[in-house]
């Protein structure tokens, strides 16, 4: 780490020296308090935290068509807390106090033994080189992944976002006409730095047909991942011991701009085989999610409307040896608590991510008032109307509801709870006073539904009322 802030310091000096004077730096900063009441829906599991975090994006041009780009994470969180996440660093955590943490959970530290920050953690999230010529482009490095709606790939660019994909990297991006494909090759892990002896690595392609002109975009994405024994058995899943892994993962987007009309819909299917358990069982992989997005967005109104929807399939039988959970990106969210927040007693998994980090990295300490917005949709078909208005010069409010319903009720061990997941309202006020800052006032109420009850434990489902502020800069 010491090495590192050596060559971020070192680095700095020498750019911004006349020999590089095609230097640029952007990056935004951004703080968040949020407040939650009844997380387990027995009007217990409050907490409350305040988090910040600050990304810098040093750009230098080496010659015509030759650009390093990067993005520097500064302020981060440490522990189980899931790859590929900017979370931020908890507000008041500086590392020399005398206790870590900030926030507070019925009394209790959020995340305790579980997110450690230090305020001198310095983390390279993206440093790639792109060549650009005519009729495309050539990247190679760390460098951030995307795909449509962003359910199953997303990169993380938006102000607010906690989380984002990239890959170590080979990628080129040739243009023929309206079509553009981009194959590349990704090394997951390699044999001598992960210490395994073994390696796991990812190719595909994506694939775009683009018409500007007529608002038009129809979108392909084709990944395979493969991993030989070691470096499978590093990342387990459903119990998985031993054996080779690979991944599937396929995509489709269409997005169609008409007028003061926006539509668009991403489906993806993931399948495969993930390995054996304790018993030599293989377990497979086989799930399927979508979304869609309806926007109407006059260009004189102070009117902005949105139809949200979507599913992600469920396990249809918890007690077999496949997995058919569809999880969303951790970035694709709706409202303020439900499929972002964990939520209810933590050991009734309901929509089925307790293996894909519902409470963090792993859920040893699984606890809903000891995690941040770790949740993400599974099992579920949602629907959400949103709207916003312009009241005044840079004032607008909105509001949003979210359903939620099960796909599959049967949660195994002999539990069949109920189908629908609940119903939120949130209400908010957002305020740019110039182009480069935003900051946000929401509060939002979960009624939830018995979903949450469990079958015959009939757990309680009371409302859960949460909070959030949050400050923006971006330069």
């Amino acid at each position: 780490m010491k090495l590192t802030k050596i060559l971020f310091i070192l680095s700095l000096f020498v750019l911004s020296s006349p020999a590089f004077s095609d230097f640029s730096m952007s990056g935004n900063y951004r703080f968040e308090y949020q407040y939650f009441q009844g997380l387990s829906l027995d009007s217990s599991a409050n907490k409350n935290y305040g988090l910040h975090h600050l990304r810098l994006r040093p750009e230098l041009v080496l010659a015509d068509g030759f650009t390093l780009h990067s993005t520097l994470d500064v302020l981060n969180s440490k522990g189980s807390i899931p790859r590929g996440t900017q979370v931020g660093q908890f507000f008041g955590s500086l590392s020399n106090s005398m206790s870590p943490y900030s926030g507070t959970s019925d009394s209790a530290t959020i995340l305790i033994d579980r997110m450690y920050e230090n305020t001198h953690q310095l983390q390279l999230t993206e440093f790639y080189l792109q060549f650009l010529h005519p009729g495309g482009k050539l990247i190679v490095g760390r460098a951030p992944l995307n795909f449509g709606l962003g359910i199953s790939l997303n990169s993380g660019e938006g102000l607010f976002d906690h989380f984002y994909d990239n890959r170590d990297m080979i990628q080129y991006q040739v243009d023929f006409g309206s079509l553009r494909v981009s194959p590349m090759l990704a090394l997951i892990t390699d044999r001598l730095s992960s210490g395994l002896g073994e390696e796991a690595y990812e190719f595909g392609a994506q694939a775009f047909y683009l018409r500007p002109d007529a608002g038009l975009e129809i979108g392909g994405l084709a990944l395979v991942r493969t991993a030989r024994t070691a470096s499978n058995v590093a990342a387990p899943m459903a119990s998985i011991v031993s054996g080779e892994a690979y991944l599937n993962r396929y995509g489709f987007y269409l997005e169609r701009i008409h007028g003061d009309f926006n539509y668009s819909i991403e489906l993806a299917y993931n399948d495969g085989e993930l390995g054996k358990d304790a018993s030599g069982n293989n377990i497979e992989l086989s799930s399927f999610g979508g979304a869609v997005k309806f926007e109407y967005a006059p260009d004189k109104s102070p009117w902005n409307i949105k139809l949200l929807g979507g599913f992600a399939t469920g396990d249809s039988d918890p007690a077999d040896n496949k997995i058919e959970n569809f999880v969303f990106d951790r970035n694709y969210n709706l409202g303020l608590l439900m499929y972002n927040h964990p939520l209810g007693q933590a050991a009734l998994d309901v929509t089925g991510t307790n293996n894909f980090g519902r409470f963090g990295a792993g859920a040893a300490s699984a606890n809903v008032k000891q995690s941040v917005d770790t949740d993400s949709i599974s099992n579920a078909i949602y629907f959400s109307p949103q709207a916003s208005y312009g009241v005044a010069p840079n004032w607008d409010v909105n509001a949003l509801l979210v359903a939620g319903f099960l796909m599959n009720q049967d949660l195994g061990a002999g539990i069949s709870t109920g189908k629908t997941l609940g119903y939120e309202l949130n209400l908010g006020v957002s305020y740019k006073p110039i182009q480069n800052i935003t900051w946000t006032l929401n509060a939002g109420v979960l009624f939830p539904g018995s979903a949450f009850e469990g079958g015959v434990a009939a757990y309680k489902t009371e409302p859960v009322f949460g909070g959030q502020t949050q400050l923006g800069i971006s330069f």
